[in-house]
């Protein structure tokens, strides 16, 4: 058995002493595990390592418990253990790819591709699953830098951008539908540049550069486009949009910043800090895109907040 697979069966047992492991999403813990994550808990000294792998579990059931919650927002009646069944046969082929010696990054693409496809089969489309991914890993990031050591978080932050590039990536390319063919091809380069720098990331910095260079990509006030989408009103119309991104963008930060601390270890109060943060995040974006400024305003709206929310808006 090897480090990564340790470490996971250990946050799982970590998270069983306080939860039923019948209603625990085993399959999407094995996604918030890294072989990154593993090493450094594995460097520390017995006590540390113990106290890291309880607060992962802590992250874990936050995250579990945010992503049910969003999906409940968006319409979606479904519990933890319903998304761990419908994926179980990812898993399985996760493990088989591991035994035969398939430990690269194609072994995690596919595993990533094969949940989300999974995940679709219960009806959640991309939208509601790139607003939920976004939303559990903030959950997880929050309570991992709160709780946890700087060397640990950066590789969990890391790990957790990962998973939100993969749904960000989703969504984007069911947007890309709508736009024309110049637009929609630059909005999937974006999206394969952002997967491939989400991928080789190994701490909070490299990730937070990969959604940078993604951000650009949607939002040029220079240019007066977002991913393509002609403006209506002048360039100085554009900036204040994006200045009013930014400040919903900062509101959430500093909303979680001050409300996570206070939660404790309960993965519900958490959820819900991470999913009222969300929405009034959200609002303020749509409603700062939707004031005339552009002529496919719900359109510029999605790409706006899946361009600056979730890893990029941390």
């Amino acid at each position: 058995i090897d480090s990564e697979t340790s470490l996971e069966t250990e946050v799982m047992l970590s998270a069983a002493a306080r939860s039923d492991l019948r209603d625990l999403d085993t399959v999407d813990l094995r996604k918030r595990v890294s072989g990154t994550m593993a090493t450094r808990v594995r460097a520390m000294a017995d006590a540390e390592a113990q106290t890291e792998i309880d607060v992962l579990a802590d992250a874990f059931l936050a995250a579990q418990s945010t992503r049910v919650m969003a999906f409940a927002d968006a319409g979606y009646d479904l519990e933890a253990d319903e998304l761990r069944e419908v994926k179980l046969a990812t898993a399985a082929d996760l493990d088989a790819d591991l035994t035969a010696g398939q430990r690269g990054q194609s072994t995690v693409d596919a595993f990533l591709d094969a949940s989300l496809a999974a995940e679709s089969s219960l009806g959640i489309d991309a939208k509601a699953a790139a607003d939920a991914e976004s939303q559990a890993s903030i959950a997880f990031r929050s309570v991992v830098r709160e709780r946890g050591s700087a060397e640990v978080e950066g590789a969990a932050s890391a790990n957790a951008g990962l998973l939100e590039a993969w749904t960000t990536d989703a969504y984007a390319g069911v947007i890309a539908e709508e736009l024309d063919a110049n637009a929609s091809a630059r909005l999937t380069l974006a999206g394969q540049d952002l997967k491939a720098g989400a991928s080789a990331s190994t701490n909070v910095a490299a990730t937070a550069a990969a959604f940078d260079a993604w951000e650009a990509e949607l939002v040029d006030p220079d240019t007066g486009v977002v991913a393509g989408l002609t403006i209506a009103l002048p360039l100085v119309d554009i900036d204040a949009v994006v200045d009013g991104v930014i400040d919903a963008t900062v509101d959430l930060d500093a909303t979680l910043d001050a409300d996570i601390a206070a939660t404790g270890d309960d993965p519900d109060a958490v959820a819900t800090v991470v999913t009222d943060a969300w929405a009034d995040f959200r609002a303020d974006v749509e409603a700062s895109a939707t004031t005339s400024v552009f002529t496919d305003a719900d359109v510029a709206a999605e790409l706006l907040v899946i361009g600056t929310g979730g890893f990029a808006a941390d």
